[in-house]
């Protein structure tokens, strides 16, 4: 009776010192991601306390361009037809200086594509009311001009927005003018976005 008594004590203790093991890997396994999850949360919190300025990057996402390497100062590299798209920038009263395009509808640019191409702009133009394309749209009575003021994140060349333009004008293609712009802070525009200046 006490080597049976002796045996099912070592079989439990076995058991259990296997149970013990198998309990400590699964609670390894479980809390080892869930502290290293915790204490990348709480870092990334105390970043974001910390430095302020990282917020912006974070809230505005002003950094992502998404154009991959291609140059907001030349809308070819964007789809735009040769000089159809000027950009240019705007000043605004504080001295920010926003990054625009100004987009002639293809109607429009067929009729004039001679004069139109043969330009010699460069880029960011100085004055875009010298140009043919905003003359065009000046001395038209009929023509219209849509206010392109994308999302956050990106640039005025990201993602679908020149397609958007596109679709935009061809509404109209004798009449649709697009002007677009980044917000502060965003492509090539000067400054930095905040809640206060969260306008153009």
């Amino acid at each position: 009776m006490s080597k049976i008594r002796k045996s099912a004590t070592g079989h439990d203790a076995r058991l259990q010192s296997l149970m013990g093991s198998v309990t400590g890997i699964v609670l390894k396994a479980v809390l080892i991601p869930l502290g290293v999850t915790v204490a990348v949360y709480v870092g990334i919190l105390s970043a974001l306390i910390v430095a302020p300025s990282l917020q912006a990057y974070v809230v505005y996402l002003h950094k992502v361009t998404l154009t991959w390497g291609k140059d907001l100062n030349c809308p070819e590299q964007f789809g735009m037809l040769r000089n159809q798209a000027v950009p240019f920038n705007i000043e605004t009263e504080d001295g920010v200086k926003l990054h625009a395009w100004q987009i002639v509808p293809l109607g429009v640019y067929q009729r004039n594509r001679d004069a139109i191409v043969d330009q010699d702009l460069i880029a960011p133009v100085e004055d875009v009311t010298t140009t043919l394309n905003f003359q065009l749209l000046r001395n038209d009575p009929e023509a219209r001009l849509v206010l392109y003021m994308h999302g956050t994140s990106g640039t005025l060349g990201s993602t679908i927005r020149p397609t958007s333009y596109r679709n935009i004008y061809s509404s109209a293609p004798d009449k649709i003018y697009v002007l677009t712009f980044d917000y502060r802070g965003y492509g090539l525009s000067s400054g930095v976005p905040t809640e206060p200046t969260r306008r153009p």
